[in-house]
């Protein structure tokens, strides 16, 4: 008997009330002791209880502080918005023009000038009589716009007239010049759709 008053239980064995008739407990063809329960009359006392209630503690804390980390990355996890980009500026009296057998071109902005610019935009002056050499750019588009002079732009077989005020859109692998075919100077304004503009010239020495 033990402190309860049960019957004592030895390993392997289940024991009745009045200590007679033991029995061995069975599972899968073995004998083995049962761990789990002890009867003792009318009093059932399982051994896996105190085991259970650990369990649901536990979740209970799991849930706990998954729902306390959503709530606080609700709170203070959301982005910042990112720092607006300073605005560039440049003088183009400040700027050297590159001089060429035909012209002039003076860049006003692009990567090298504002350190991130997604465009390339520049002054293109044709002198009297000349054309610059026919070329494409492989990555980007142009647009062109007419300030003064007039002249003529040539690509892949056709050719518009060039007037103050007139306006291109070149895609981007079209092959194309420019003309001057009047008296002065043919003063153009260029815009590429990438900071950072590619030429290819389609003659073998074309001016440097």
């Amino acid at each position: 008997m033990d402190r309860l008053g049960c019957p004592a239980v030895s390993a392997g064995v289940s024991t009745n009330a009045d200590g007679r008739n033991p029995q061995h407990v069975k599972s899968s063809g073995s004998c083995q002791p049962s761990l789990n329960v002890v009867q003792c009359g009318e009093l059932t006392v399982e051994a896996d209880v105190g085991l259970n209630a650990e369990r649901k503690m536990m979740r209970m804390m799991i849930v706990t502080v998954l729902v306390s980390g959503l709530w606080l990355a609700s709170v203070y996890g959301e982005e910042k918005a990112p720092a607006k980009a300073a605005v560039c500026a440049t003088h183009a009296e400040q700027i050297p023009a590159q001089e060429f057998p035909w012209g002039t071109l003076k860049w006003v902005c692009n990567e090298k000038l504002a350190p991130g610019a997604l465009q390339t935009v520049g002054v293109a002056t044709i002198l009297p009589g000349h054309g610059n050499p026919p070329h494409y750019h492989p990555n980007c588009e142009e647009g062109l716009y007419v300030i003064s002079g007039c002249g003529t732009h040539s690509s892949d077989g056709q050719t518009i007239a060039l007037k103050p005020g007139t306006t291109l859109c070149i895609p981007a692998g079209v092959k194309h010049k420019l003309t001057n075919t009047g008296d002065e100077p043919l003063k153009t304004l260029v815009s590429f759709s990438s900071g950072d503009r590619k030429t290819v010239f389609l003659e073998a020495n074309p001016p440097q």
